[in-house]
């Protein structure tokens, strides 16, 4: 009877060993199911970043062509509104230059309207 107790208590302590294992397997298991799917969520994180950095890349490149574009245009512009504005400016004393004329000219005319009214003047009280 001791030897079926102690074949038993064997039994019992190798089952335990047994329960023991199996559950130290099963805990292990999980961890290397928690850090393979931490290894998923990172090679995720990973590729989510390169594919952000790519269209920021990708982004940067096209705000720097569209600079390029738009200072192209501005300059272009530009130079086209600086042509017009030194256009407006040489009609400008051109006019200037006009109106100065014409302010001689109609001072010169009003003295000699004034000159042939004196004239006439004359005329008239000499008939009188």
């Amino acid at each position: 009877m001791m030897f079926k107790n102690k074949e038993k208590q064997k039994n019992k302590e190798k089952q335990e060993e047994l329960a023991r294992e199996k559950v130290y397997l099963e805990n292990k298991e999980i961890e290397l199911n928690k850090r393979r799917k931490l290894l998923e969520i990172d090679e995720e994180v990973n590729n989510y970043r390169k594919d952000a950095q790519k269209a920021m890349h990708e982004l940067a490149i096209q705000c720097a062509k569209d600079t390029k574009a738009y200072e192209h245009e501005y300059h272009s512009k530009r130079e086209v509104l600086n042509v017009e504005i030194a256009k407006l400016e040489v009609l400008k004393e051109i006019m200037e230059k006009d109106i100065t004329s014409y302010k001689i000219q109609l001072d010169g005319k009003d003295k000699e309207i004034e000159r042939l009214n004196n004239i006439v003047e004359q005329l008239i009280r000499r008939n009188y």
